[in-house]
């Protein structure tokens, strides 16, 4: 690997973790704020703090047939730079015959994969799991058969982040 290339990939996670820094702070600014509401999206409040969520989701992940294919963290990076913020990170879910079915269906909604889930720090100090569903997600794109893999794949996401939060 050339050195410039290297510090391109240095410099996009330095892009990355300022964009993540920044949506955290915003986030942090708003106690308990949900930006985004209306039928799809979903908060589910975790029965335990923001130190086991993670685990959690991973666990309820495996469980169901799914695979954490990404991992990102505001509060990762702010750590990196001598910051704390609250607890942030998002997990990107899917599995490879989900995304040819899905690329098959509709070459367009390739950008939505993987669907994400957002574990947040509450203020009070639980944590919640934060997620548009696969239905909605999928369900902006022409064609019946992409909508039908995002109803499909709605029961297993809710199940993940029930099993997560509990």
């Amino acid at each position: 690997m050339s050195a410039r290339t290297v510090s391109v990939k240095v410099a996009s996670v330095r892009v990355l973790s300022a964009f993540l820094l920044a949506a955290a702070v915003l986030a942090a600014g708003a106690p308990g704020a949900v930006a985004q509401t209306g039928a799809g999206y979903r908060v589910v409040a975790a029965r335990t703090g923001f130190a086991g969520i993670e685990a959690r989701l991973n666990a309820a992940i495996a469980k169901h047939g799914m695979i954490a294919v990404t991992r990102a963290s505001a509060s990762d990076g702010a750590a990196g730079r001598g910051l704390s913020i609250r607890g942030d990170v998002v997990i990107g879910v899917f599995r490879n015959d989900v995304a040819i079915r899905m690329l098959a269906a509709n070459l367009d909604a390739g950008i939505e994969a993987p669907v994400r889930f957002h574990l947040v720090e509450e203020a009070g100090g639980g944590a919640s799991i934060r997620f548009h569903l696969p239905s909605v997600v999928f369900g902006r794109y022409e064609g019946e058969a992409i909508k039908a893999l995002g109803r499909e794949l709605d029961p297993i996401f809710e199940a993940i982040a029930r099993d997560a939060a509990d």
